[in-house]
């Protein structure tokens, strides 16, 4: 029945939008607006597939959002973003979702672009707004688009009592302490209504929180503490969640909420180094930006295939968050490096890819278990020779002064002795604990 309620609801928001639509052009595209946000790449095509089997002569109508979808593009283009189809449809989704429901869920994996969906609605509306009031000189009261604040509650970093709030036995008489979510919902509650406000609930759903959420998510817009108040829900209020699954909610939780579905696979890392390698080709010039390219075409691709096909991971990591280490790596140990006055170009390049090998073998390379790197190996020495022949490519780091590979033994004191330490707070040296080390101290004087 809820599902059923939102369609009409949507169906009357369009039907006010396009007056001169038929009854069942409406309740399509109200359908459609309803359930396509919650679909994954596959389902969408059976989806599509379904409505043109039951309704072969009607076509979904094109209800004009250039504005938005402008206004997204901008907000994207400001944040050094790239303007991914994928994610722009699923920012237009969230919008048409939350402009139906009060309550909805962004559902995905890290990296999927959770977060960068609503901060970037909420940039577009902010500057859809402010050309309202300024260059069309309307009333706060009377813009379409109204400005946008945001509450930000992480509600797994706080117990259930500091969430909602509890009484306080140690007093006498019992003081009643009002939680995080209750004082700030009451506060954006009472906040003026032209100004639309957004709880930002960013943390795992769990049956100790979620369920207390339900009335609010009905609605009764309502939300009961323990000690009898009740907060209300005022129409400029929403509450929008952002989890990685739905394992344990309930049918009941479910079903209160818009889903907006946000497929990792869909939006993939491509996004990701496309804005990097622009960024090099910015800072650095356009050959090596191009060298770049031509690095992640022969490395990159057949590496991230061998691994999703071959490897086993101790813990399962997504590919985006291998890209952005890889990235962050690169950034650390190769971006100072300069030719040298007695090299050619053609040398610098080959030195720089060396480089992105050595960060790739560490960042996309670094997650697999052991048995899993001659895998890598293998499929790095088939792309391009230059490793020496014993040992895995693992075994190797580059050596500033001679530019080329060498074993990671070298960087093993010789003659080490524990000297004036206690036996507990002793630290062999190891090819494990040279190498760990530099990686991360690299990384730490990136980011200080």
């Amino acid at each position: 029945m809820r599902a059923v309620k939102s369609v009409l609801n949507a169906s009357g928001r369009i039907k006010r939008e396009c007056a001169d639509l038929d009854e069942t052009t409406v309740i399509i595209k109200a359908i459609r607006d309803m359930n396509l946000p919650k679909f994954i790449a596959e389902d969408v095509v059976l989806f599509d597939n379904l409505f043109m089997d039951l309704f072969p002569d009607c076509e979904e109508p094109q209800v004009d959002m250039d504005v938005l979808q402008l206004a997204i593009e901008d907000s994207l283009l400001a944040k050094n973003l790239q303007l991914n189809e994928n994610l722009v449809v699923k920012i237009m989704q969230l919008y048409e979702s939350k402009v139906t429901r009060h309550g909805n869920m962004l559902v995905g994996l890290t990296m999927s672009g959770k977060s960068r969906a609503w901060e970037i609605l909420q940039d577009a509306l902010n500057l859809l707004n402010l050309d309202e009031r300024t260059k069309q000189g309307k009333d706060e009261d009377k813009v379409t688009y109204k400005q946008v604040k945001t509450e930000i509650i992480n509600p797994k970093s706080i117990s259930v009592d500091e969430f909602f709030g509890y009484y306080d036995n140690s007093q006498n008489p019992r003081q009643w302490m009002d939680g995080i979510c209750s004082a700030v919902l009451k506060q954006m509650c009472s906040d003026v209504q032209t100004v639309s406000r957004w709880m930002i609930l960013d943390g795992p759903v769990d049956t100790l929180w979620i369920e207390s959420m339900n009335s609010v998510l009905d609605d009764n817009k309502l939300l009961t503490l323990n000690n009898g108040d009740r907060i209300a829900l005022s129409p400029n209020v929403r509450l929008l969640f952002e989890i990685e699954n739905l394992a344990v909610a309930s049918p009941a939780t479910v079903s209160r909420a818009g889903m907006i579905y946000m497929d990792i696979d869909e939006l993939g890392w491509r996004p990701y180094i496309d804005q990097w390698i622009l960024t090099k080709k910015t800072d650095f010039g356009e050959d090596y930006a191009t060298n770049l390219s031509e690095m992640i075409s022969k490395y990159l691709v057949k590496i991230l295939t061998v691994k999703r096909t071959y490897c086993q991971e101790l813990v399962k990591t997504s590919e985006t968050a291998c890209i952005r280490s890889l990235c962050n790596l690169f950034d650390a140990l190769a971006t100072e490096l300069k030719q040298g006055e007695e090299e050619n170009r053609t040398d610098f390049l080959f030195y720089i890819e060396k480089w992105f090998v050595f960060c790739i073998i560490w960042s996309v390379g670094a997650t697999v278990e052991e048995k899993s790197r001659r895998e890598i190996d293998n499929i790095l020495r088939d792309i391009e020779p230059m490793f020496p022949h014993t040992n895995t490519v693992y075994e190797f780091y580059i050596n500033q002064e001679k530019k080329d590979w060498a074993p990671w033994e070298e960087k093993i004191p010789n003659n080490w002795k524990a000297v004036g330490k206690e036996f507990h707070e002793i630290m062999v040296p190891t090819v494990d604990t040279v190498r760990n080390r530099f990686i991360t101290q690299a990384l730490l004087a990136k980011d200080s």
